[in-house]
């Protein structure tokens, strides 16, 4: 059996979350990497991104100075898949993401992969994510980076970052009647035959706003995860 679901976000919840008290905050030992901490030549590595000379030096560097849990025992490789300037609204300052790739793990440890988004040539740490996918997206001219964040299993929801107090938080919770909009696992409650909801930003009731609509397939049913 397959269902229709669909839901929207409106900007007046972004607007409420933007002002809730549960904003997330980095905690305090994690904030800010001393370039005095560093040797001469990781503040080199530093200093050189988003270019990247050599990736296991820079790798080295990700997971001592930020702090990463790394599954060994599971570990595949060694990748830096992403290392890019990229905007956010709230600030004038450039901003650099790094994605490191480990390829595998054990199943807390999913998505065996972390985002570090720093300050160019100082390394100051801005966020460090577990995303499993992310994205620039847009909403009335402002800028945004859309996540997903899910388990081993692949439950999870969408995830909308702004930039804040020197960070990024979470303004979305678009777990809404408790629907996930991430889940490829079978279980009573159904799942999504591509592992979450699409998501598309329209103005849906004409209000001179655009909103976040999430829709998709929801199949209830025998499923092989």
């Amino acid at each position: 059996m397959k269902t229709q679901i669909t839901l929207k976000i409106s900007l007046l919840t972004l607007l409420l979350s933007c002002n809730s008290k549960q904003d997330l905050v980095i905690e305090e030992d994690a904030a800010f990497v001393a370039q005095d901490t560093m040797t001469s030549e990781q503040k080199t590595i530093i200093e050189f991104l988003p270019r990247i000379k050599d990736s296991t030096e820079l790798i080295s560097l990700l997971i001592k100075h930020y702090n990463l849990e790394v599954d060994y025992a599971g570990k595949e490789y060694d990748s830096i898949t992403k290392s890019e300037i990229f905007h956010l609204s709230g600030t004038e300052k450039e901003l650099i993401l790094i994605e490191y790739d480990y390829g595998n793990g054990c199943m807390a440890a999913f998505p065996w992969k972390y985002q570090i988004i720093i300050e160019p040539h100082s390394g100051k740490l801005v966020f460090k994510g577990t995303f499993d996918t992310h994205q620039k997206t847009i909403i009335n001219g402002e800028e945004y980076l859309m996540s997903t964040e899910v388990t081993g299993k692949g439950n999870g929801n969408h995830y909308l970052y702004k930039y804040s107090n020197n960070t990024l938080v979470n303004i979305l919770n678009p777990n809404i009647d408790r629907i996930p909009s991430c889940d490829r696992y079978s279980s009573d409650e159904g799942y999504y035959p591509n592992g979450k909801l699409d998501f598309k930003i329209i103005d849906i009731n004409s209000d001179g706003f655009e909103d976040i609509v999430f829709t998709g397939p929801r199949n209830y049913g025998t499923h092989k995860n």
